[in-house]
């Protein structure tokens, strides 16, 4: 009897042994499955993101030489948008955003909206603020899905830029 009682206990532990194996992998499967569930692969889905919206682009001609924006925004654009351009306000008791570029980072704006050959090109010309904010960067980000109203945006030296978070 001891010996059947032996086997028995040798059969439960190899069984024990073989499940406990089997749950190891099972385990193991599973975290393998949810880290690869939690990678976000930015590089497939900026090439296809790109690839459908290649070609697209918005242009300008200046003193006869043509130059190209995307007619997507940049996130370099965004980011400097929302940090230095945009501010609430309350306006007649409705929180309101008001688009306002500060005076020392006009330059800035204006490089990431048209690129820096157009940009440095525009600075060097005989056109005015208001034409270059009205008839080049207003078009632009209104194509990028930025409405900015009004009859002219402000420029202001009082928006300070938010510090880095």
């Amino acid at each position: 009897m001891a010996e059947t009682e032996a086997a028995t206990e040798a059969t439960k532990e190899e069984t024990n042994a073989q499940a406990t194996a089997l749950l190891d992998a099972a385990v193991g499967k599973m975290a393998h499955h949810e880290e690869q569930l939690l990678v976000v692969d930015v590089d497939a889905a900026w090439m296809e993101w790109d690839r459908e919206r290649r070609g697209a682009q918005i242009g300008f001609k200046f003193q006869g030489q043509e130059y190209a924006v995307p007619a997507t925004m940049p996130a370099s654009f965004g980011i400097f948008y929302t940090r230095y351009c945009v501010r609430t306000e309350i306006v007649d008791g409705e929180r309101k955003q008001v688009f306002d570029i500060p005076d020392d980072r006009f330059f800035e704006l204006l490089a990431i909206v048209v690129g820096d050959d157009l940009a440095e090109m525009l600075s060097k010309s005989q056109m005015g603020f208001e034409f270059i904010l009205d008839q080049i960067m207003r078009p632009v980000m209104q194509i990028w899905g930025l409405e900015v109203s009004g009859d002219t945006a402000s420029v202001s030296g009082k928006n300070e830029p938010t510090p880095a978070s």
